[in-house]
């Protein structure tokens, strides 16, 4: 488990920044506070399914891609 959340927390901060988006962006596209992307990109949170899935819907991404079973 703890390798998946390590990539979790790597692949989106890497596809947040390389799409030019903020936390604040990210927040907004997934419906949470940006706290919880700070959250989530510092492993101190791991994201709901739900915003899992709208992650992986905007990035164009398989959840497995996201938490590195790719």
């Amino acid at each position: 488990m703890k390798e998946m959340n390590y990539k979790l927390h790597e692949r989106l901060r890497d596809l947040r920044v390389d799409h030019g988006l903020t936390q604040e962006d990210l927040a907004k596209i997934c419906g949470v506070d940006h706290v919880d992307i700070c959250r989530w990109e510092a492993k101190m949170h791991i994201p709901t399914v739900s915003s899992i899935l709208a992650i992986a819907e905007y990035f164009d991404v398989s959840i497995d891609y996201l938490v590195g079973r790719k």
